[in-house]
């Protein structure tokens, strides 16, 4: 990780549930192709300044034990001077965000604007852990239920490489 880039998290809404990402590594390959590229694109930056980190599984706070309500998560690291505009562009419906085609506008969108792409390393500096195969916990407020963001890493890099020899 570079000095100069933030570690963000880009939530995807219930059209791209966890569970079928994991069972379907054509569409878990593209989410980890593409995720960069619409980041990049939206931002006008090269999208070699962009990383993925990982895919992962979100549990939201309304989760009552159905599978189907987690959702995916995609982290990864953004040049840091980008992170505030990143967000206003997930925020606005009418962003160059969501202006591109094909394939790289159904994943942007399928992100969940009222996401906070750094949701994910606030958690983690709250809890001073950065072990990824740990179960990370924030709360909203001390008596409500709490956010759980849970990571379980099954995409390898491995996707990556042979989808973008194919294209």
């Amino acid at each position: 990780e570079d000095e100069d880039t933030t570690l963000i998290s880009i939530l995807f809404d219930n059209s791209l549930p966890w569970p079928w990402m994991v069972q379907n590594s054509d569409a878990s390959g593209q989410i980890l192709f593409y995720t960069p590229l619409v980041l990049a694109t939206a931002l006008g930056i090269d999208s070699a300044a962009i990383t993925t980190v990982s895919l992962a599984a979100y549990e939201p706070a309304t989760f009552d034990g159905d599978a189907s309500q987690i959702l995916t998560l995609w982290l990864g690291h953004i040049p840091t001077q980008y992170v505030d505009a990143l967000q206003a562009m997930i925020s606005a419906a009418n962003s160059p965000l969501y202006s591109q085609s094909g394939i790289q506008a159904q994943v942007a969108n399928a992100i969940n604007p009222t996401f906070d792409v750094k949701a994910y390393t606030s958690t983690l500096l709250a809890t001073q852990n950065s072990d990824t195969s740990s179960t990370s916990t924030t709360s909203a407020d001390s008596g409500k239920k709490s956010k759980t963001i849970i990571i379980a890493v099954v995409v390898t890099f491995g996707i990556v490489d042979r989808k973008s020899t194919r294209l």
